[in-house]
């Protein structure tokens, strides 16, 4: 019976960390991403206008579900299909599938991807800080 409490108290362990793990996974996928998005796309996709989920929204799960969701609508190229999955699997992850955007005045891409790179790197700190 011991033998049986320590396996389960071990697997217990062990999957707690793999979901952090994942989610840090995730956060630096998308900062990764965002950094692509920027250093190699045309002023094309990056001066168009989206809307700005961070406006009124402080940084959290929310936002970045949100921040997919503009994604959507935006003119399409592989990397920000790329983020857009990333966001949206963090979102599912942390239990924050559904989003609605609000009506929010729009910002250039460019200042979309920089508010969205400061996120998820303040999310980054609040995962791997202990608690």
């Amino acid at each position: 019976m011991r033998t049986f409490l320590l396996l389960v108290l071990a697997w217990v362990v062990v999957t707690e960390s793999k979901v952090v793990s994942f989610e840090t996974f995730l956060l630096q996928e998308s900062i990764d991403s965002v950094n692509i998005i920027i250093k190699s796309n045309s002023s094309k996709i990056l001066e168009q206008f989206v809307k700005d989920v961070f406006e009124n929204q402080p940084c959290s799960v929310e936002s970045l579900c949100r921040a997919a969701a503009v994604l959507k609508h935006a003119k399409r190229n592989a990397e920000l299909n790329m983020l857009r999955r990333q966001l949206y699997a963090y979102a599912s992850n942390t239990r924050h599938p559904v989003c609605t955007v609000p009506n929010a005045d729009e910002c250039p891409m460019n200042e979309l991807l920089n508010d969205l790179k400061r996120c998820c790197q303040k999310l980054l700190l609040d995962v791997k800080r202990p608690a």
